[in-house]
């Protein structure tokens, strides 16, 4: 055998111990989550790491389950990798599936809203709010969020962010309608 030869054979060796050991690696982290006493986990993890891997063994076994995304095109992936293991939303997806059967009619929403209304505010009240911080701050009792229900309904969409707080607003009210999972990932 001659000297590439053996270099090649040795350096496929090494490549298939890195990929052995990446793999073991990563074995021992899905079975700490996976054999954590803690009922919460949270799991950092950039692109490409196996977070879909991991939510599939998280997932395995269980029924009636929920996994949201904040990225539109990730419902798509997780959805054909996860199908008949969770239901995949998005947040605003989630809030709007909830918005729909709390009004029973169609939801719709613009991206946008919340800069439509902004306008409209610095028209009509001589104002310049901004409404998505009002909405993800929680600022519930503030005059301006009426202003921005009226125009809602004006437009006949919802926002972004005041579809997720007129959930969660719902849900205040109406405890008895939150959705119970057996397990949720995000």
């Amino acid at each position: 055998m001659n000297i590439e030869a053996k270099e090649t054979i040795s350096n496929k060796i090494v490549e298939e111990d890195k990929h052995a050991s990446t793999k073991r690696k990563r074995q021992d982290y899905v079975d700490a989550i996976l054999n954590s006493s803690s009922t919460k986990n949270i799991v950092v993890a950039g692109p490409g790491t196996g977070k879909t891997h991991l939510f599939k063994k998280i997932l395995d076994g269980k029924k009636n389950t929920l996994t949201l995304s904040f990225l539109n095109a990730l419902v798509d992936d997780l959805s054909l990798e996860l199908c008949g293991i969770s239901d995949v939303k998005t947040l605003h997806g989630f809030a709007r599936g909830v918005m729909k059967n709390a009004k029973k009619e169609n939801i719709k929403i613009y991206h946008k809203l919340t800069q439509v209304i902004k306008d409209d505010a610095k028209i009509l009240l001589h104002a310049d709010i901004d409404f998505d911080d009002l909405f993800n701050n929680r600022d519930d009792n503030n005059a301006h969020i009426e202003f921005y229900r009226k125009r809602k309904d004006y437009y006949g969409h919802y926002g972004f962010s005041d579809i997720v707080f007129a959930a969660v607003k719902y849900f205040e009210e109406n405890k008895n309608k939150i959705p119970t999972y057996n397990q949720v990932v995000v």
